[in-house]
């Protein structure tokens, strides 16, 4: 295929990710657009492809981990929650857009992340704030205040819960322990925390080789059951709550 940076390709270029890049390039359209973005970024649809760079910025290592990206959606696996969360009113105040995406992210992260280090990247090449801690003691008293005054939830809280404990829970770094952070967490909110835990122990356990067997665990499967999960646990909350109809304060 002929590329419009083709410069720019041989910089993002490397021994590592050249047979990633020629899979990715042989399955889809792929284009290299730069970017005043400060991330690379990865476009799909259908059987397009658009990896943005940020100018100034060319980087094998990050190269390699949109392409990683792209191998997921080329293998069938488009894990998202934002079609299920639309057909479901309780969850619309806490599925934002952005959670939808991150949660999409981290799980594919957590199953990217073996084949990045086995091509012979480092670990801290993965993400641009690798060495950035997700949960501190300050994140985690603001996670644990923001969730509920008194018996009443907050969906803004309940969303940046999901959305920081779903990371840490999902990190891969050996240079990171979240631990004690977690379990914080969980004796604060056990019922959420358990959907949570068991959404990213499917996920290790789902087998992206037999996506699309019916004799075996799909994407759709695992993120519509979490949702059922999540919708549960909203349920049982509004019910121990003051006002019996929602109880959860919605965002402004």
């Amino acid at each position: 295929m002929w590329f419009r940076h083709k410069s720019l390709i041989n910089q993002l270029l490397d021994y590592r990710n050249q047979d990633l890049f020629d899979f990715v390039n042989k399955s889809l359209s792929l284009s290299v657009e730069r970017t005043t973005a400060s991330c690379y970024g990865l476009y799909t649809r259908g059987t397009k492809a658009i990896v943005y760079v940020p100018y100034g910025k060319p980087s094998p290592s990050s190269f390699a981990h949109e392409l990683l990206h792209a191998e997921l959606k080329i293998r069938g696996v488009n894990f998202s929650t934002k079609l299920s969360v639309s057909e479901r009113p309780a969850l619309i105040p806490i599925f934002s857009d952005a959670l939808s995406d991150h949660i999409t992210n981290v799980l594919e992260h957590r199953k990217m992340f073996p084949k990045f280090l086995s091509l012979g990247y480092n670990e801290d090449e993965f993400l641009s704030d690798s060495r950035i801690a997700i949960l501190t003691k300050p994140v985690v008293d603001s996670l644990i205040h923001g969730l509920r005054h008194g018996i009443d939830y907050s969906a803004d809280g309940i969303n940046s819960y999901i959305g920081k404990y779903l990371a840490a829970r999902s990190s891969c770094f050996s240079f990171f322990d979240y631990s004690n952070e977690l379990q914080q967490l969980r004796d604060v909110e056990p019922g959420l925390s358990s959907v949570l835990d068991g959404l990213v122990d499917r996920w290790d356990r789902y087998d992206i080789e037999k996506e699309g067997d019916p004799f075996y665990d799909s994407y759709l499967m695992i993120s519509f059951d979490f949702l059922d999960e999540v919708e549960s646990w909203v349920g049982s909350v509004i019910n121990q709550a003051t006002n019996s109809l929602w109880s959860v304060n919605t965002r402004s």
